[in-house]
């Protein structure tokens, strides 16, 4: 069976040349297995911690996840999409609460899925207005500080204004 494999945040691979790769496979795990021994380079280490009942990974089948290692029997059907997904870990995980204000060159691009699939953050949309003049977001990121610091310089740097809530982060 051919399935994809995608990866998200490509940044804490040894390589970023690609992030979306072809496998095949009858099982969840002979997929995660090809992929290891296709794409070592990209794939190696995080198929491998993915096959771990212990893995620092999430593995994800075509957007559920998986929970246990029976799971990853789970017959595949042709087109199934696998999604590696790095965890957030070291225990400093924290919460931040922004506001964006998004100008009107830019409201109509997809920042706020780039900026989540940029950086090892999880972003939660607490409310928004948007028109084709502006956007307004209140945004809640969890992530470990420093990926929090980097992706609201991201935004920054793209022309969004980023406003932080005056209230303490909130750790996990």
């Amino acid at each position: 069976m051919r399935v994809k494999i995608s990866i998200s945040g490509p940044r804490l691979l040894d390589t970023a040349s690609k992030e979306v790769f072809s496998v095949t496979g009858e099982t969840l795990k002979d997929a995660l297995e090809d992929g290891r021994n296709e794409h070592e380079e990209a794939l190696g280490r995080l198929s491998s911690e993915a096959l771990s009942p212990a893995g620092h990974v999430s593995v994800l089948l075509n957007g559920k996840t998986v929970k246990s290692p029976e799971d990853l029997d789970v017959p595949l059907r042709e087109g199934d999409e696998i999604s590696i997904v790095p965890a957030i870990s070291g225990g400093k995980e924290m919460k931040r609460r922004i506001y964006l204000n998004i100008p009107k060159n830019i409201v109509g691009q997809p920042i706020l899925f780039q900026v989540g699939h940029e950086f090892n953050i999880v972003t939660n949309i607490r409310g928004a207005s948007i028109s084709e003049e502006v956007g307004l977001v209140a945004l809640e990121i969890t992530g470990e500080k420093r990926e929090l610091e980097r992706a609201i310089k991201w935004l920054a740097l793209r022309g969004v204004e980023v406003e932080q809530v005056p209230e303490p982060e909130i750790r996990n």
